[in-house]
């Protein structure tokens, strides 16, 4: 674990085979440098975004919590400045992807921090964000009537656009901001995928320290998980 900043932290990015590159040749050496340059780079990009406005934008077309009549996902919209109203003590914003099995393993804590958090002034909404069928909004329908764990919003960031600005390189990732609609965290949800194994929950102490006046830290974890399926998505 190797600390970039204060208040930062590098937990790393993607899966891991438990392989690595063969270094018997100049030229793999070179690649390895150049990809760790890249890494960096990446990292500090992701880093700079914690302290800055997030880029609200237009409502978002998205499932409600809940079920109509016959049972099937209501049709909506992530309003923002709606939401920053309700959300006086922080909005979650979780970058997700139907074709990410971390995904899964978070969308039941995802629901358990909305329980917790909801009658505390915060609110959480979900964005799929990856360029797969899958991800799109009306197949988003069919995943949250079978799987009945979303208690919050879920949207389409379509075409990618929050996703881009934000530099989510995989999902799941995590943003909370503040009233003043200012990035204070971004990142990793907690510090492992398997949920008996967590020790500590990123976005939990986020929100704690927020409400108790404090700066979050740290203030960024990066991501880790299954990397973006494409940079945009195109209909």
């Amino acid at each position: 674990m190797t600390a970039l900043a204060s208040g930062t932290l590098e937990v790393g990015c993607g899966w891991y085979d438990g392989s690595f590159p063969s270094l018997s040749s100049s030229s793999a050496k070179s690649t390895r440098s150049a990809d760790e340059a890249s890494s960096a780079t990446a990292m500090m990009v992701e880093a700079s975004k914690v302290g800055q406005p997030f880029p609200f934008g237009a409502p978002i077309p998205a499932w409600l919590p809940g079920s109509d009549a016959s049972g099937e996902p209501v049709a909506g919209v992530i309003d923002w400045e709606v939401l920053r109203r309700e959300a006086p003590n922080g909005l979650v914003v979780a970058f997700l992807s139907t074709a990410c099995p971390v995904v899964e393993e978070y969308e039941e804590r995802l629901s358990d921090l909305v329980a917790q958090w909801s009658n505390r002034g915060v609110r959480l909404v979900a964005l799929s964000v990856n360029a797969i069928p899958g991800d799109r909004f009306e197949a988003l329908k069919d995943r949250i009537r079978d799987s009945g764990k979303y208690t919050y919003p879920y949207g389409h960031d379509q075409p990618g656009g929050l996703a881009d600005a934000l530099g989510v390189t995989a999902t799941p990732c995590v943003v909370v901001i503040d009233r003043d609609g200012v990035i204070r965290y971004r990142g990793a949800f907690d510090d492992d995928f398997k949920p008996l194994k967590v020790k500590r929950s990123y976005v939990a102490d986020a929100l704690t320290a927020l409400a108790q006046g404090r700066a979050p830290n740290p203030s960024w974890v990066r991501e880790r998980g299954t990397p973006r399926l494409g940079p945009r998505m195109e209909d």
